[in-house]
């Protein structure tokens, strides 16, 4: 395991904890750069860029809507697949008893 810089061993879930830290603190200084970068754009472009951010917004939710219906369907797909041969499983050992049965029957 690493050590911090005092030495002592952390465990993984405070190392998990200090990176998920470390990201917000990106996001959040990515998130500032951004902020200033926008206060300095004329209204008219402030605008185009909200625009594009709002497509982009949607084209993210939708793209995401999508798979989560594939996936949907795909499961849907796979679970009647084995249902179907298992019902056919079934018929075959029925028909084989059946079969057995009869021809025990006719035997004695």
């Amino acid at each position: 395991m690493e050590t911090s810089s005092g030495g002592q061993m952390l465990s993984p879930l405070v190392e998990t904890e200090v990176s998920i830290a470390s990201a917000r603190h990106s996001q959040l200084e990515a998130l500032k750069r951004e902020f200033e970068r926008l206060s300095l754009l004329p209204a008219a472009e402030a605008s185009r860029w909200l625009a594009r951010q709002k497509e982009q917004a949607a084209v993210t939710v939708q793209s995401a809507w999508r798979r989560l219906v594939t996936r949907r369907a795909f499961r849907l797909g796979i679970s009647r697949a084995v249902l179907a041969r298992r019902s056919a499983a079934a018929t075959i050992i029925q028909r084989t008893q059946r079969t057995r049965r009869r021809v025990a029957h006719e035997a004695a």
